[in-house]
């Protein structure tokens, strides 16, 4: 799936929003950061990075990659901008689970999000009234976001794409530390 991804990101006409785009009727997250070390230095810092996440699992090299699995990863919603009343259940509630595969160039690095699920609590509904009583419901951002035909992504799910990108973007940050003032 990832080689055709490589393949096909060129393409004009494939679908995008944000930092997701449909990978073989997939919707994947694909960013890329910026740095100033080498690709050797990055990689060795961002494994070391993944390692302390409590939201990541069996990050390793692959070869020059990384891979890692995504286990309870909670979307903070507040932090960029969404409200209870404006934001979904899955995104609110949701526990995300999925596979990452990072490769690195001189420079720069590239985070690829793929396979995310999702385990959540959703009001249940009786007779049209929703109920207090909420109950699990599970299922993938894929089935989410893009239409039926797997397509394009549904317009009225972009305000939480945004949401979940920038939650993502940041968890994969490799911040810079950088030498301001050397007096004390």
């Amino acid at each position: 799936m990832l080689l055709l991804y490589v393949t096909t990101h060129g393409q004009e006409n494939a679908a995008s929003y944000s930092a997701f785009t449909i990978d073989n009727k997939e919707a994947i997250w694909v960013q890329v950061y910026h740095s100033q070390q080498p690709s050797e230095v990055l990689r060795e810092r961002m494994l070391e990075f993944l390692k302390r996440q409590a939201w990541i699992e069996d990050a390793h090299l692959d070869g020059h990659e990384i891979v890692a699995d995504l286990s309870n990863f909670r979307v903070d919603y507040k932090r960029y901008g969404g409200k209870y009343m404006n934001t979904s259940n899955i995104i609110r509630t949701g526990r995300w689970s999925g596979k990452t595969r990072i490769t690195f160039k001189d420079g720069k690095y590239r985070v690829i999000v793929y396979g995310l699920e999702f385990d959540g609590r959703q009001p249940a509904m009786h007779a049209g009234k929703m109920s207090n009583q909420p109950h699990q419901i599970h299922g993938t951002w894929t089935d989410w976001v893009l239409n039926t035909y797997r397509t394009d992504f549904q317009k009225r799910r972009h305000m939480n794409m945004d949401i979940m990108h920038f939650n993502l973007k940041d968890g994969f940050n490799l911040k810079e530390t950088e030498l301001i003032d050397e007096d004390w």
